[in-house]
């Protein structure tokens, strides 16, 4: 069993800094899924996503630091579109939960999702959704639903949804 973690959530608008770090990371754990024919996302594109990235508004993302070393545990992000074909009418979207392993199963992800859901609320969504191409039981554990199935760029996904009930604002 793991020990729970201290953590601090903050936006990432407050830690521009990080920008590069997670650029790098999401880049390596995700880019498979977002480059294609006609498709390129890399490491420069995602550091200027993160530059974008607002503090009251969609787009936000938000990191889990440790308050004593102020090491990077964690992020997670609010978009309005994921970039996944046949869903561009679905917004927003929880995108790119990354934990560092040393800090996972610790409650990180569930703090970093659940900043998210109460984000989504306040800016009046009533529901987010997500695609994931092997954590669908990591979400589903946590209320998630599957909608739909589909491919980015030739991986198979999972689509799903949650609603933004009052529990999560």
């Amino acid at each position: 069993m793991h020990i729970p973690l201290t953590f601090d959530l903050e936006n990432l608008a407050d830690h521009a800094h990080l920008g590069p770090t997670l650029a790098r990371l999401h880049a390596a754990e995700w880019g498979h899924l977002y480059n294609g024919p006609g498709s390129t996302w890399n490491e420069r594109i995602a550091r200027q996503e993160f530059a974008d990235m607002q503090r009251e508004a969609i787009p936000m993302t938000f990191v889990a630091i440790d308050p004593t070393t102020n090491a990077l545990l964690g992020s997670v992000s609010l978009i309005a579109d994921d970039e996944l074909h046949g869903f561009e009418h679905l917004t927003p979207w929880l995108a790119s939960l990354f934990v560092f392993p040393e800090a996972r199963s610790r409650g990180v992800g569930s703090a970093l999702i659940e900043a998210v859901m109460d984000q989504a609320a306040k800016v009046g969504s009533e529901c987010v959704y997500l695609f994931t191409s092997g954590q669908q039981g990591y979400y589903a554990d946590r209320g998630w639903e599957l909608i739909d199935t589909a491919s980015a760029h030739g991986h198979a996904v999972s689509v799903m949804s949650k609603p933004c009930t009052p529990a999560t604002r």
